[in-house]
């Protein structure tokens, strides 16, 4: 009994000790939740900071860009443009008329971009102030015509751009490939994007054969170029290099490149280098060599024509010529891709450098992931549309070769009524055209100011640099003639 007595105590001690132990255990543990938990907010709170501020970013370049266009157009633009303005282009000597919404209805192309009312101060004008382009005037009439069909055909049966279109379909950006459709255009921007090469496709060589000097010449020194090839069966075939063609004889190279196959009777792949990457291209100043697996030369296109293959060999094995002759070569074209201005690479400080979360639970770490790509995407919008608006400005600028409506001629040739600059005409120097309209013999030339009508009147003085645009208006409204300016 005593000694019951005495162990009962001591039982009871070792209990509330051992309830106190377990309760201090509980408390660790919820110190140490609670710890866990403020430090997964902090990380939680510390990615979305990075999003956020990669936002920010991302809305003052946007910002940057729309105060862009809101210069050019208080510069340059017509602020009272609407697509149902009659448009008039005096083109070639042609005057060709249309609503300003049919020529602007493929939008992102150059020649919508001329149109659209953001450059209208810009364009060279004849003397009655209508827009002067010294181009084809049968191959503009053709883009037009095509374009007032579009406007009123159905999305199911959509007209074709004609073959009359010429060289000015490319010109202004309505045909941006000889060679690929859409479709193998967006399968290879989507490859390219699968490099980390997501930029803007700039087309610097295109040909119907293969010339290693015209190619070095337009290529040499270039990086990160793409080649295109269509060949005479149909295959369509090319590679991407990430270093230069140099055109000399130095033999193997390191490049971050990859083959691929946008038409064949198998499909379309790409081919990765699954050998040494320092031999994935080889220099020679025959053309451009993908070690072994594609190499392009004045005799045609060899695909797998040697032994050691350094890329995926499955499907190409089935396009080798290493037993026959090299395909022929319809068309090829070279594309630079351009990363608006470099700002995609990751030391830029413009570009989205943030890894994906992997470290939250899994509806966090999609929900913060979505944001990440949706940035992603708004950065390479914001990124393609300073390219486009660079290059539209810069190639409305190639059309402003003069605003002299005095600097354009008038020419009947065999009854057929042309216009053009002097300057055109006088391009090819020493040449017997050319002397027809130098300096000495165009005052012989220039009819008698006497003789202008008021549109005339009004167009010499839109040229006049500093005179404001309504002067030419005044003019005009009260038909003053060629005489009444001399007596003025």
């Amino acid at each position: 009994e005593n000694l019951a007595r005495t162990q009962g105590p001591e039982k009871e001690r070792e209990e509330q000790q051992g309830l106190e132990r377990s309760m201090d255990a509980v408390l660790e543990a919820n110190r140490l939740i609670k710890e866990e938990s403020k430090a997964f907010d902090r990380s939680r709170q510390k990615f979305i900071k990075k999003l956020n501020a990669e936002e920010a970013k991302i809305a003052s370049r946007f910002e940057a860009l729309e105060a862009r266009k809101r210069e050019l157009a208080e510069e340059w633009g017509n602020p009272d443009a609407s697509p149902e303005d009659l448009v008039e282009v005096n083109c070639g000597g042609r005057v060709i008329s249309a609503r300003r919404g049919t020529l602007c209805q493929l939008e992102g192309t150059k020649f919508g971009a001329v149109f659209s009312g953001l450059y209208e101060k810009k364009l060279p004008r004849d003397r009655e102030g209508r827009i002067f382009l010294d181009l084809c005037p049968d191959e503009f009439q053709a883009i037009v015509d095509y374009l007032a069909e579009l406007s009123i055909s159905s999305p199911d049966d959509l007209p074709t751009l004609p073959k009359e279109a010429g060289c000015l379909a490319r010109l202004f950006g309505l045909v941006p490939s000889n060679v690929m459709n859409a479709a193998e255009s967006a399968k290879l921007n989507e490859w390219l994007a699968e490099e980390g090469m997501d930029g803007h496709l700039r087309l610097i060589y295109e040909s119907e054969k293969f010339s290693a000097l015209e190619f070095f010449a337009h290529c040499k020194g270039v990086p990160h170029t793409v080649i295109v090839v269509e060949t005479e069966c149909g295959l369509k075939v090319g590679g991407y290099s990430s270093t230069p063609w140099t055109g000399e004889n130095t033999g193997w190279r390191r490049s971050e490149a990859f083959l691929f196959v946008l038409h064949s009777k198998d499909g379309c792949f790409k081919a990765q280098i699954n050998g040494d990457p320092k031999k994935a291209i080889y220099h020679d100043d025959s053309g451009p060599d993908f070690g072994n697996d594609l190499k392009v030369g004045e005799t045609g296109v060899d695909v797998q024509y040697n032994t050691a293959p350094k890329y995926e060999t499955q499907q190409l094995r089935k396009l080798s010529t290493r037993d026959r002759k090299p395909y022929g070569i319809k068309a090829i074209e070279v594309y630079k891709v351009v990363e608006s201005n470099d700002s995609t690479k990751a030391d830029s400080p413009a570009a989205v450098s943030i890894k994906p979360a992997t470290s939250f639970t899994p509806q966090i770490n999609q929900a913060l992931n979505k944001k990440l790509e949706s940035l992603r995407e708004a950065l390479r919008q914001v990124e393609r549309t300073e390219t486009s608006l660079e290059e539209e400005c810069s190639f409305v600028d190639t059309l402003f070769i003069s605003n002299d409506c005095n600097d354009l001629v008038k020419l009947n040739v065999c009854g057929t009524t042309m216009m053009t600059h002097r300057s055109t005409l006088r391009q090819v120097k020493d040449s017997v055209l050319a002397s027809q309209f130098d300096d000495s013999k165009w005052t012989q030339q220039v009819a008698s100011v006497e003789t202008w009508t008021p549109a005339e009147v009004a167009g010499w003085v839109r040229s006049l640099n500093g005179v404001p645009d309504d002067a030419a208006e005044i003019f005009e409204k009260n038909e003053v003639t060629g005489v009444e300016l001399i007596n003025l």
